[in-house]
């Protein structure tokens, strides 16, 4: 063995022959014997390097349901040391008290016939450790058929890690999901390339007016006004590109009804591992009421405008008034009262004032001031 020449020779010894074999023994004989336990001492010391070394706890049950083999892993996993576990019932060493009953009923079947429920699986279960703490622990059970009877041998892994982290993930993603879905703004995902809606809130659906199974129907360029189409892509495009990390715009969606209305739109992408874009995640809101707002602004800053024009000519023609007036009132003074240039001059005045009232209208008007009411007569208004 081990590259070494056999030392063994082929002619009968003169070993004496032992008391249940009347054969003589050879030097073959004995070679052979030397090879058989040497080769179960190597094959012993592999899987003992190879149990010891696993990650994973390694257990064996007797007929018995006594531990008959305890690796370094089940000793750093359980807490147990071999020599604690050795000899031990295993179901009461380990199972937690609330799942004995099942394992005592199952027991009977697996000594009879090397079979059960758990027998050929990997099951995710719960153990106790020496200190009491339950973790979580993913089993692997099979059986195998000795001279006594079936044993039980077991992979168990610690899961717990695991378990935290995937109990994490599923929190944060429902977290996530409410956040996405109670927003009280629009919020929506999108295919990069096709643009196709992927995931809709009920808000943007109140905001467009179609349902969200409609919506996953369509893309966005399908419910962008056509006007806003080209800058829309434009900047969605340069997001996918990488050169701009999101963009605002405010645009317009046609909504169902066939109205538009103004939303503002916060749009960036969502990149897997190797930084390819993956979906977008947009925030939309509805700003329709905030525009019809701006509009009533400008045309109030436009009356403003217009009021302060307004007021500068009143100002300027009601001098330009004052002298006129004064001068035909010196006039009518100086004629004779039967003196036919009086009754046009008269007429003249009159219409002077009321030129000085509409003055007066503008300048009021100028100010920001409630408008003058009068009673007026409508018959002399129609003479005049």
């Amino acid at each position: 063995m081990n590259g070494q020449a056999s030392p063994c020779r082929t002619h009968p010894s003169e070993t004496p022959m032992n008391n249940n074999d009347s054969r003589p023994r050879t030097d073959d004989d004995m070679c052979r014997r030397a090879e058989a336990e040497e080769a179960l001492r190597e094959s012993e010391a592999r899987t003992r390097a190879i149990t010891d070394s696993a990650r994973d706890a390694i257990l064996m049950m007797d007929t018995a349901g006594r531990v008959s083999y305890w690796n370094p892993a089940a000793e750093r996993i359980l807490g147990y040391t071999r020599e604690e576990a050795i000899g031990q019932s295993l179901h009461t060493f380990i199972v937690p008290q609330r799942f004995l009953a099942a394992h005592a009923a199952a027991y009977p079947a697996f000594l009879a016939t090397g079979q059960g429920a758990a027998v050929g699986r990997t099951l995710d279960l719960m153990a106790r450790r020496k200190d009491g703490q339950e973790i979580d622990v993913q089993l692997s059970l099979s059986s195998v058929l000795l001279g006594d009877g079936w044993h039980a041998v077991g992979l168990l892994r610690d899961i717990s890690e695991q378990k935290q982290t995937a109990e994490a993930l599923r929190l944060s993603e429902e977290q996530l999901r409410a956040m996405f879905e109670l927003a009280s703004i629009g919020m929506a995902q999108a295919d990069p390339c096709t643009r196709q809606w992927l995931r809709v809130n009920q808000k943007l659906c109140a905001i467009t007016g179609y349902s969200a199974d409609e919506m996953l129907r369509m893309r966005v360029s399908e419910m962008t006004h056509p006007e806003d189409r080209q800058m829309d892509d434009e900047a969605f495009q340069r997001v996918v590109r990488g050169e701009e990390p999101y963009y605002r715009l405010e645009k317009r969606y046609i909504r169902k009804d066939g109205t538009s209305t103004w939303v503002s739109v916060n749009m960036t992408v969502i990149r897997d591992g190797t930084g390819q874009a993956s979906r977008t995640l947009a925030t939309i809101e509805d700003i329709t009421q905030r525009k019809r707002d701006e509009t009533e602004l400008h045309k109030l800053d436009k009356l403003q405008s217009v009021g302060t024009l307004a007021g500068g000519i009143a100002h300027d023609f009601n001098n330009i008034l004052l002298g006129l007036f004064g001068n035909l009132s010196l006039a009518l003074e100086d004629l004779p009262q039967e003196h036919p240039s009086r009754a046009p001059l008269a007429e003249a005045e009159k219409a002077m004032g009321r030129a000085v009232r509409l003055t007066k209208q503008l300048l009021t008007f100028a100010k920001g001031g409630d408008p003058v009411k009068e009673n007026v007569s409508l018959g002399a208004m129609v003479e005049e």
